[in-house]
């Protein structure tokens, strides 16, 4: 190299003194070159040198006698048959366009159709209506999505029961006694679950207090003895006895002969053997009695499945029914009912039963949207006492002339 003095020069190749210096200075550019077409290659879809001959190259199919957009006549290639089934016709790009173009229109167009034909539903069962013009739409109130959640835990119970018949207006003879029938066994239930109660903290007298009292000590105090000094006269032949009824054990143990120890081995032995011998023989036993146990599996798996029948109907009963979502039950409310004696004659005579209030409270209970609860009854405080004292009381006009 000549630099611009015109002193020669050589380029710096770095010292070879350590493999540091070698890889710093070492001419690597045709190795990167090679590196990036390979990454190219690569990235275009692998090396050419991997590919196939039928993935780089093809064969060109025109169809016979039908004019390019050069105005150029195409034949069909040399290698093809005539009269062959990929034969296809050419279509420019601007006419397949424009069919494009028309199915979109038509799907467009469709979904327009349906969306005008919108039907209503009226809530008095009338026929259906059928909406034409366009201007009419806005003003259709489009359903509220609800959430997933929603009449997630409710009962599937109506919100209005059917009431009973013998409660409704100049009702017949035997579903008015059915009526009364319900009403008093429920009455009856209450009345036989207060007694049970009341024979459970059933209270006791003075006098019968007194007597169980004298019993439970005359029964406690029985087996004791209350005069020490009889106790003390009496002889102690305890200490004789026992010493004379001792038997000393001799503390040597048995040992075992080299005789007794074979005959062990030998039963041991033997005692193997016969186990080995039942479990092939059930084993045999099991191989010919195929068909039973095949038929023994059947009836299993078929109660395993009316097992699992029976337990969904049940946990789709629970699910149905009233829960406990609350420290309290849940009570249905007392039977409304009039006697016999008691029924109107006419509609004007008529009185009201029941809550409607009430009525709609446990209904909402009984579906499981509120949870079971009582009334809170305030606690009743005394009142604070006040009163002034007799050194406080201002005197009137009265006591002072009284004074003088």
């Amino acid at each position: 190299m000549v630099n611009m003095a015109g002193i020669k020069t050589h380029k710096y190749k770095g010292s070879k003194k350590s493999k540091k210096s070698w890889r710093k200075h070492t001419d690597i550019a045709d190795v990167e070159e090679h590196l990036d077409n390979v990454r190219r290659e690569e990235r275009t879809g692998g090396l050419l040198e991997n590919k196939s001959d039928e993935s780089i190259f093809f064969h060109d199919k025109v169809v016979k006698g039908v004019a390019d957009r050069s105005g150029v006549k195409k034949t069909v290639a040399e290698n093809d048959e005539e009269g062959d089934d990929d034969e296809e016709v050419y279509v420019s790009q601007k006419e397949r366009q424009k069919r494009k173009q028309d199915i979109e229109a038509k799907k467009e167009e469709e979904q327009a159709k349906k969306e005008r034909n919108g039907q209503i539903y009226s809530i008095w069962g009338q026929e259906k209506l059928t909406v034409v013009d366009a201007y009419i739409e806005p003003a259709i109130k489009k359903a509220k999505i609800k959430p997933k959640t929603v009449g997630k835990g409710k009962a599937d119970i109506k919100a209005v029961l059917t009431p009973e018949p013998g409660t409704s207006y100049n009702p017949d003879y035997d579903s008015h006694q059915n009526l009364l029938k319900k009403a008093y066994d429920a009455q009856m239930k209450k009345m036989i679950e207060e007694q049970k109660l009341n024979d459970k903290v059933k209270m006791v007298s003075v006098d019968e207090l007194k007597k169980q009292t004298k019993l439970w000590l005359k029964e406690m105090s029985e087996g004791l003895n209350f005069h020490k000094s009889e106790d003390n006269d009496e002889p102690n032949h305890l200490d004789d006895s026992s010493n004379q009824g001792t038997i000393k054990l001799s503390s040597k143990k048995r040992v075992k002969t080299s005789k007794m120890r074979k005959r062990e081995k030998l039963n041991k032995i033997e005692d193997r053997k016969k186990n080995e011998m039942k479990v092939a023989k059930v084993v045999m036993n099991d191989v010919f009695r195929i068909k039973t146990l095949k038929k023994e599996i059947r009836e299993e798996e078929k109660k395993i499945a009316e097992r699992m029948k029976q337990k969904s109907e049940k946990m789709l009963q629970t699910a149905t029914r009233t829960k406990r979502l609350s420290k309290y039950k849940f009570e249905n409310p007392e039977i409304a009912f009039n006697l016999s004696e008691e029924l109107a004659p006419t509609l004007r005579e008529m009185k009201p039963d029941g809550n409607l209030l009430i009525d709609n409270f446990k209904s909402l209970q009984r579906r499981n949207i509120i949870e079971p609860r009582k009334p809170v009854v305030p606690k009743r405080r005394s009142k604070r006492k006040i009163y002034t004292k007799k050194s406080y009381l201002t005197p009137t006009i009265k006591d002072i002339n009284l004074n003088n």
